[in-house]
């Protein structure tokens, strides 16, 4: 018995879920048919308003057409009128014709002045262009020479300075030969036996300094040579 009870217990249960989602879809559908029905009654009265605009314009466009019909008439007597123009313009038309005519005849020859100038002025750009091209060429070069005299003044300043170091050597030099010449002038004092030999000693020893020293200040005081440009 226990067990048919929990039996029926479990079908209401299920019918009872059963019962439950269908009501959910019922009310769902209830919801869509509702906003259906509310969206309807916004189309009808739209549709309400629309057709009372509609019977507004039939009733102006009643009105327009009987001006239309008014106007017809009128428009009648304008074609008469319009054809006399239509005549007197197509004259007009004949007489512009030829000035048309006229004025494409000075037109193709101008055409061809045209076609003629812009040639020389084609040419003359391309001789222009020419000319700036070697402008530019010179311009380079001449930057280039400045820059190689700039580089040569800084050699000829720095063998300037290398030969005043030269000089100042030298005269250090001989001031070291002319005091070892008058150590020497002391040492033949005591060595040479006669006076003519110690002379001659002493103007050997001093031509040969003089001869040295000549010869390195030639040599520094010669003129320097140019750098290559």
């Amino acid at each position: 018995m226990y067990d048919t009870t929990v039996e029926q217990c479990e079908s209401v249960k299920r019918d009872y879920d059963v019962l439950r989602k269908r009501y959910g879809e019922l009310s769902e559908r209830h919801d869509y048919l509702a906003s259906r029905l509310h969206m309807v009654q916004e189309d009808n009265s739209r549709m309400k308003k629309k057709h009372d605009d509609v019977v507004t314009e039939r009733n102006g466009l009643k009105m327009q057409c009987t001006s239309a019909f008014q106007q017809w008439n009128a428009a009648l007597g304008e074609r008469n009128e319009f054809k006399e123009q239509l005549n007197q313009m197509r004259d007009q038309r004949d007489k512009t014709r030829k000035e048309v005519q006229h004025l494409l005849a000075a037109k193709n020859k101008l055409g061809k002045d045209l076609t003629r100038v812009t040639e020389e002025k084609n040419a003359a750009v391309q001789e222009y262009t020419l000319v700036m091209s070697e402008r530019d060429t010179v311009h380079k070069e001449m930057e280039r020479l400045q820059e190689e005299i700039v580089q040569a003044g800084k050699q000829t300043t720095a063998l300037d300075q290398d030969k005043r170091q030269q000089m100042h050597e030298i005269e250090t030099l001989r001031q070291e030969i002319q005091s070892a010449m008058s150590d020497s002038h002391d040492l033949l004092d005591d060595l040479c036996c006669c006076d003519l030999c110690h002379d001659l000693c002493y103007e050997l020893c001093r031509n040969l300094c003089d001869v040295l020293c000549c010869d390195l200040r030639d040599d520094l005081l010669s003129p320097l040579p140019r750098p290559l440009l």
